[in-house]
């Protein structure tokens, strides 16, 4: 069987549809829940991790590595819930994060602006002006998020499995559609794509534990071997190793450890001119 992500804009009916589906086929719908997820396997409180996207990325605010670490966490956490099977997913957190794994069926869900206005302005008892003021301030924010957590456009089509707007059907067949196309046998699991996901979730546990040490750390895993790119000065090359290796230890599925270090030039730089 698979897992169903579902993105889509604010008010654009992503929870009812979500929902839908998941009534259809029988599998677990899950979109907020993924907070109370990441805090219990992290050991963070819910509320720091939705401040950590409660607003579009900047230098201000919550400290920056602090909010990096957060979205990690959540990130590791959404992962390592996918491993599970028969799952409809609408919450936040970067389910795009996630390519290359054929058993995860990525839908966007596209919306007309001015049936997005309606239903904001009815929810929230306000004005059709204000809600479009909201709307566009809240689209504005999730590019941003998309372009600093993935390093990409969310709206970008070939992203997604399927891509269906609302404007043109009825929510009744979006549903029906997504239930189908989930129930094609190139969503069904297999051991490769398991693998590439058990991957995924190794890398993300890994890069949450070392963002105190370089934020922009980077880790790839492969059946239990984790390969760690950071940056630090030649002469801390040894104690580069040490911290990296102290931070990671007792995270399950590690088999084989590779530190890789590069010579930090900005550190360099810096120490140069002091």
């Amino acid at each position: 069987m698979s897992v169903i992500t579902i993105s889509r804009a604010p008010y654009s009916m992503g929870k009812i549809i979500a929902e839908g589906v998941s009534g259809q086929l029988g599998y677990k719908c899950v979109g907020n829940e993924i907070f109370a997820m990441a805090s219990k396997e992290f050991g963070i409180p819910e509320t720091q991790l939705h401040r950590a996207i409660a607003h579009a990325p900047s230098f201000w605010g919550m400290l920056f590595v602090r909010r990096l670490k957060h979205i990690s966490y959540l990130q590791a956490a959404l992962v390592k819930f996918f491993l599970n099977d028969n799952i409809v997913y609408y919450g936040p957190a970067g389910h795009l994060l996630i390519q290359g794994v054929s058993h995860i069926l990525k839908v966007c869900i596209q919306a007309n602006i001015d049936d997005r206005v309606h239903l904001k302005a009815k929810t929230e008892d306000i004005s059709k002006k204000e809600a479009l003021r909201k709307l566009l301030k809240e689209d504005l924010d999730r590019k941003k998020w998309s372009r600093f957590i993935y390093k990409i456009e969310d709206s970008e089509k070939s992203l997604y499995d399927l891509v269906i707007d609302t404007g043109r059907t009825s929510i009744e067949d979006v549903v029906k559609n997504i239930s189908s196309e989930a129930l094609l046998n190139r969503y069904w699991r297999t051991t490769y794509s398991v693998n590439c996901l058990k991957n995924i979730a190794l890398a993300y546990s890994v890069k949450a534990s070392l963002l105190d040490v370089d934020r922009d750390v980077n880790v790839r895993a492969s059946i239990g071997n984790v390969f760690i790119h950071t940056r630090a000065l030649q002469r801390e090359r040894e104690k580069r190793i040490a911290v990296v290796k102290k931070a990671t230890q007792g995270i399950e599925g590690i088999e084989n450890l590779e530190v890789i270090i590069t010579e930090d030039i900005f550190a360099k730089y810096v120490e140069t001119y002091r």
